[in-house]
């Protein structure tokens, strides 16, 4: 804290946290959260970004290692960014140059300039006092370390004639090697005028590239519970009754009866960074101190037939249909319970729980539409058309027919049984979870047999859908504890899927919703031509062609009402009507593209956008004109967001 008055202490302004992640447009650079004034640090090292690496180049020009025990190192000199003309070259640099003193004015008082030396000084007490560096001026001495008298008398000759604010020669060699050099500068601001870190001054990666980096290193060295999932440190043996065993005590050692009261002992017989590197996975799962079974290392399991990569694209429009399909079951049922939009009161407690298991079932039917992604994502990796079909049969042995319907209790059970884990049902393929299991297993034993990156690739979607759905499991039975003791007529607002209405304004809003739901497949057919070359910007407007949907299709189950969910005619085609034809022959593999995709390939005239939104359009202004205020008002927000989108994807088409 300054001693000074609080009356004479310079206000900063207040910056606002986080900006770069809501900015409006992507800034280069290191990542979003790179921010030094909204950053968790612990300063040794930070927990997004190490801290230490923005001070490695406090002088524009040059860079400093923080050496243990040895001070500041120049380990790159960049005389292009140099304020001032500067000798240095490849050869000083090679003679081991060090920070001998610097000139600026620092945190203590931060009106006056001071120099301090620093030859000599540990190199994490000279980081202390570069972080202490206020915003100014700098001047800076770097030599060799003296290894003579000589030598240290002119270290103090130097030091002494900057504290006395003296002039001295820009550089000193003797018999060809430099002695010293004095390069003069600003203070590094770190940050560009976007507010984030300079990429030319810090390379994205720099200061990232020193956090736990492996994370077994720093489990080792971290003791007493500073490591986040407290580390376990003292323990008891399998055998044992006392907690005096050190846990990373080296296993394949004689395990001591007493624990040694020396350090040096103690340390002596851990396991070493390197060992735990290697052999973490040896080590026991430890619960109320005491030390268990060393966890068994899984196996894959094994099928008598596996799938080749040709009956992997084959089966995965199915799945993809299948994914579809479960979106809109879930999304129906979510609309079938009686909760309100927002958060009720904690002491409204079956309000309060009818709304948790909405938002449950909800965000469920969020992944699967990311599943249904995800599985289209796969067949573009494989070189095949994208599936926009949705299925009409559940199950391979149930055959459940597609049906939307509320969430009764007979209903969540089939929900809960077709998310089940594969070891829950034996593994029998008619659970989704079984049918990709059985894919993984085959994709594994092509990726030994050398198949490629794409292989791998292909694994990693596979296995987040198999990681999400055993998830959807837990979260579906999740809401039926919350809905049990209620009878359905508590808390559905219908206990039959309504049908058609032509009641007005909900028959315009049963159609707004079917042109959401045509809206959104047409968006996420976009997204699956494009693939990577969308960068996010078709994903952000599916996601707001669904969120219309929600948004309109609440309104319509609050008044008794459900969406419809016609699926479009060209949806079994898989190509929008108006769209061109994927090329003859199947789509090619994203590797063996000479160039990305482009929306006009994927939409053709321009006017297909134009239709793409007419009916939107059109039944938001049918909405406007013949609705209760508070639907007019929603018609009115929801018209400003289309044309916002429209605007969005001819500028794309335009910029094409």
């Amino acid at each position: 804290m300054s001693d000074k008055p609080r009356s004479e202490i310079p206000l900063r302004p207040i910056l606002a946290r986080n900006m770069t992640a809501r900015a409006d447009y992507l800034v280069a650079g290191n990542p979003m959260i790179a921010r030094p004034e909204s950053g968790v640090g612990n300063v040794h090292p930070g927990l997004e970004f190490d801290v230490r690496a923005l001070d490695r180049h406090f002088l524009p020009g040059l860079v400093f290692d923080f050496q243990y025990g040895a001070g500041a190192k120049l380990v790159a000199c960049d005389p292009t960014r140099l304020t001032r003309p500067c000798d240095l070259t490849e050869a000083d640099l090679a003679l081991g140059l060090f920070l001998w003193a610097v000139r600026g004015r620092f945190g203590a008082d931060p009106d006056k300039t001071q120099t301090v030396r620093l030859a000599g000084v540990d190199g994490y007490m000279v980081l202390r006092r570069i972080m202490d560096l206020e915003p100014g001026p700098l001047a800076v001495v770097v030599g060799t370390l003296p290894q003579t008298r000589a030598q240290s008398a002119r270290l103090d000759e130097v030091v002494t004639a900057l504290q006395a604010e003296r002039s001295i020669a820009p550089s000193m060699r003797s018999n060809g090697s430099l002695v010293y050099a004095l390069i003069e500068g600003m203070r590094a601001p770190y940050l560009t005028e976007d507010g984030v870190i300079d990429p030319d001054l810090i390379p994205p990666g720099e200061i990232t590239r020193n956090l736990c980096s492996p994370w077994q290193w720093d489990f080792a060295d971290c003791y007493c519970y500073y490591w986040a999932s407290s580390k376990p440190d003292i323990v008891i043996g399998i055998s044992g009754d006392a907690q005096v065993l050190n846990f990373q005590r080296d296993r394949n050692a004689r395990e001591p009866s007493r624990p040694s009261a020396d350090p040096q002992v103690w340390r002596a017989g851990n396991m070493s960074e390197p060992d735990i590197i290697t052999g973490w996975e040896a080590l026991p799962i430890v619960t109320a101190e005491r030390e268990g079974a060393v966890p068994r290392v899984p196996r894959w399991p094994s099928i008598e037939q596996p799938m080749s990569r040709d009956e992997i694209a084959d089966q995965l429009p199915q799945l993809a249909a299948l994914e579809h399909a479960l979106c809109v079951e879930y999304l129906f049922a979510k609309y079938s319970i009686r909760a309100p939009r927002e958060a009720p009161m904690s002491i409204r407690r079956f309000a309060l729980r009818r709304y948790q298991a909405a938002r449950e079932v909800f965000s469920i039917a969020v992944d699967e539409m990311r599943h249904f992604r995800w599985v289209n994502e796969a067949l573009w990796l494989l070189g095949r058309p994208p599936c926009m079909a949705r299925a009409e049969i559940i199950g391979r042995d149930l055959r459940r027919l597609f049906q939307l319907r509320p969430l009764l209790p007979g209903t969540l059970d089939e929900f809960i049984g077709i998310e089940a884990p594969s070891s829950v049902f034996n593994d029998d393929p008619q659970q989704l979870d079984g049918m990709y299991t059985r894919i993984l297993v085959s994709l594994h034993r092509l990726e030994g047999q050398g198949a490629g990156d794409i292989v791998r690739r292909l694994e990693q979607l596979v296995k987040v859908i198999i990681d999400e759905g055993e998830s959807h499991w837990e979260r579906f039975r999740r809401v039926k504890e919350r809905l049990a003791g209620n009878k359905p007529e508590a808390y559905l607002r219908f206990l039959a899927a309504p049908g058609k209405t032509e009641v007005e304004p909900w028959r315009t809003l049963q159609a707004l919703c079917d042109a959401y739901y045509n809206l959104l497949l047409h968006a996420l057919y976009i997204t699956f031509r494009l693939g990577r070359s969308s960068r996010g910007s078709w994903l952000s407007i599916s996601h707001g062609a669904m969120f219309a949907l929600d948004h309109a299709a609440y309104h319509l189950s609050e008044a008794g009402y459900g969406p419809l969910f016609s699926l479009p005619e060209w949806a079994d085609r898989c190509v929008p009507d108006g769209f061109p034809e994927p090329p003859a022959g199947g789509l090619q593999a994203p590797h063996a593209l000479a160039q990305p995709v482009r929306l006009k390939d994927v939409v053709g005239r321009e006017d297909a956008i134009d239709a793409l939104f007419a009916q939107v359009l059109t039944l938001i202004e049918r909405l406007s004109g013949n609705a209760p205020a508070r639907l007019q008002r929603v018609a009115l927000e929801h018209r400003a967001r289309m044309e916002k989108m429209k605007t969005l994807i001819l500028r794309e088409y335009e910029g094409t």
